[in-house]
C-alpha cells in the first residue's frame, strides 16, 4: 500500500496561496440584496409588537431567529426561524435578534443582525457559513431597516443593548446561545412571556387569517396532487413516492412542509405518527395521510384524510367511518360563538364513546368511563383536535368566551343532558346501525356481530380527518376481516 507523506497530505489552501486574497476580491459586480419580503408581513409584525409591548409594559423583551441546525459535519438543515420572532419582525434572517427597550407610553424596538460578507473581507471566500462567495449575496442593515420598518444594528453590539440588570429581559431560552448568555432571564419571567405571547396569538387578526386560508387552498392542492399518483406509488413508488409528491407542493407553494409528512398506508396507518413513510402502498388498503403546507409568512395548515387506494371502502370500513364523521359533525357544529372552548371536544367523545360501547370496544359502560378519566378508556392519548396555525404552535381560535358564573354553568350541564339523547341517533343515523337480538351493533351488510378481537395484526384502518383552518378531528379504529378489533385509538394531530 502506497503511503502518502504529510507534505502530500498538507495542500495549499487558496487563503494561503501567494496573492490570491487581493485577486479574488475584486472586479465583482454589484450584489442584488433586496429583502423579499411577503405581502403584509412588515405592517403585521408592527401590530403585533404594539399588542405584545400593552401586554408587558416596563420590561426589555428580546426574542431571537435562532441558528441553522447541523445536520451532519459542515451541512447544515434549511433554516426555519423562531415563530413568535418571526410574528413580531417579520424577518427570516439567521442569526438576528430583536430587543425591546422599555419607554414612555411603549417600547422602543431594534433589530440586531450580522452584516453581509462581501468582496473586500477574507470571509467571502473564507467562511463557508457567512461568505457570500459560498452562499450568495444578503441584504444589508439598511435593507433589512427599509423592509420592516425597524432600526437594525450590527449583532456584534447587542451586548452593550442587553447589558445591566435593570429592567429585567424577558427572553425565551434554548433558541440561540448569543442570547441565552446575555439574556439570563428568570424561569418566571420566560413563562410570562411564553404565556403572553402564546395568548396574545391565539386571536387571528384578518391578515392572519388569510394566510391560514392560503395555507389550507395550498394543502388541498398538494392532497389533490398524492391522489393523481396513487397508481405510481402502487406499482413501486410506494409510500416515499407521495410523500415527495405533496413535498414537492409544499415547497413550490410556500415555504415548505409544516411539520413532518404522514403517508401511512396499509398496516402503517395505525401508528400515530408515521413519519418514515418507506412502506409500500396495497392496492386494497387504505391511506392515512396527515400533512400541511406552511407559507411562506410561516403559517401552515394541518389536514388529515384517509381514502381508500383502491377506490371503495369494505362495508366494516364504511361503517367505521360514518360513525367518525358523525362525531366530527356534531363536533363542528360546538365550534360557534357562546359556546364553551371545550364543548366540541367532549361532544366527539360522547359520540365515540357510546359506538365504541355499542361495538363492545370498552371495557365499562361509556357513561362511566368518562366519569371515571374524564374521557373514555380507548380513547385518544391527545385527543380529537389540534390548534392550528403555524409551526410555533400558535392557533386561530375564537375570541375568549365570557365567564358566565354558576347559573351558566347549570344551562350548560342541562344543554349537554338535552344533547345526549341525540347522539345516540346521529351514531345510529350516520352508521346504518343495526342490532341483534342482544342489542350488539352489526356492520352494515355484514352476516353477524362486530366482536372484539384480540385478533392477528395487519389490521386496516380507518382515520376520519377533518381539516379546516380551526383544527382537525381524526379518529383511528382497527379492522380486520372479522370486523373491528379491540384496538381502538385516536390520534392528536401534532400542534402547530
Amino acid at each position: 500500500m502506497t503511503q502518502v507523506s504529510n507534505d502530500e497530505r498538507n495542500l495549499v489552501k487558496p487563503i494561503d496561496a501567494p496573492g490570491f486574497c487581493e485577486f479574488v476580491q475584486k472586479d465583482w459586480g454589484p450584489a442584488d440584496r433586496t429583502v423579499n419580503l411577503p405581502a403584509g408581513l412588515a405592517e403585521a409584525s408592527v401590530a403585533h409588537r404594539a399588542r405584545l409591548s400593552e401586554a408587558l409594559p416596563g420590561v426589555r423583551i428580546a426574542l431571537a431567529a435562532g441558528q441553522p441546525k447541523v445536520r451532519s459535519n459542515d451541512t447544515d438543515y434549511d433554516f426555519r426561524p423562531d415563530s413568535d420572532f418571526v410574528w413580531l419582525t417579520g424577518c427570516q434572517a439567521p442569526g438576528a435578534v430583536l430587543v425591546m427597550q422599555p419607554v414612555p407610553g411603549g417600547h422602543d424596538a431594534e433589530l440586531f443582525l450580522r452584516p453581509p460578507v462581501g468582496p473586500g473581507q477574507t470571509d467571502f471566500f473564507a467562511s463557508a457559513r457567512d461568505g457570500e462567495l459560498w452562499v450568495g449575496p444578503a441584504p444589508g442593515l439598511a435593507e433589512w431597516s427599509d423592509a420592516v420598518g425597524l432600526r437594525c444594528r450590527p449583532l456584534d453590539e447587542l451586548p452593550g443593548a442587553l447589558g445591566g440588570q435593570s429592567p429585567a429581559i424577558y427572553a425565551p431560552p434554548g433558541v440561540d446561545p448569543l442570547l441565552d448568555a446575555l439574556a439570563g432571564s428568570t424561569h418566571e419571567q420566560v413563562l410570562t412571556l411564553r404565556r403572553t405571547l402564546s395568548e396574545l396569538r391565539r386571536v387571528k387578526d384578518d391578515w392572519e387569517i388569510e394566510q391560514l386560508r392560503r395555507a389550507v387552498a395550498a394543502t388541498a392542492l398538494g392532497f389533490s396532487d398524492v391522489v393523481s399518483e396513487l397508481p405510481t406509488a402502487m406499482t413501486g413508488g410506494g409510500e416515499r413516492w407521495l410523500q415527495g409528491t405533496f413535498d414537492r407542493r409544499a415547497r413550490t407553494e410556500g415555504n415548505g412542509v409544516g411539520y413532518a409528512t404522514i403517508m401511512a398506508a396499509g398496516p402503517h396507518a395505525p401508528v400515530l405518527h408515521w413519519t418514515r413513510n418507506d412502506g409500500p402502498v396495497p392496492r386494497d388498503g387504505l391511506l392515512l395521510m396527515d400533512a400541511g403546507v406552511e407559507t411562506d409568512t410561516l403559517y401552515t395548515a394541518d389536514v388529515t384524510r384517509t381514502f381508500p387506494v383502491g377506490g371503495t371502502f369494505s362495508a366494516a370500513q364504511r361503517q367505521v367511518y360514518g360513525a367518525v364523521h358523525a362525531a366530527h359533525v356534531a363536533a363542528l357544529a360546538e365550534v360557534r360563538p357562546g359556546r364553551p372552548f371545550a364543548a366540541f371536544f367532549h361532544t366527539s367523545f360522547r359520540m365515540i364513546a357510546q359506538t365504541l360501547h355499542d361495538w363492545g370496544l370498552l371495557p365499562v359502560r361509556a357513561r362511566r368511563a368518562r366519569l371515571l378519566v374524564g374521557v373514555p378508556e380507548g380513547l385518544p392519548p391527545g385527543g380529537p383536535g389540534a390548534r392550528d396555525g403555524d409551526g410555533g404552535r400558535a392557533g386561530a381560535v375564537l375570541p375568549p368566551e365570557r365567564p358566565h358564573g354558576a347559573a351558566g354553568a347549570a344551562r350548560d350541564r342541562r344543554a349537554d343532558r338535552g344533547q345526549r339523547a341525540g347522539h345516540r341517533r346521529r351514531v345510529r343515523g350516520a352508521v346504518g346501525r343495526a342490532t341483534d337480538h342482544r342489542g350488539r351493533a352489526r356492520a352494515v351488510g355484514a352476516s353477524r356481530p362486530l366482536q372484539r378481537h384480540a385478533g392477528p395484526a395487519r389490521p386496516d384502518v380507518v382515520e376520519v380527518g377533518a381539516g379546516h383552518p380551526g383544527g382537525v378531528t381524526g379518529q383511528v379504529v382497527g379492522l380486520d376481516r372479522r370486523g373491528v378489533t379491540g384496538r381502538a385509538v385516536v390520534p392528536h394531530a401534532p400542534d402547530r
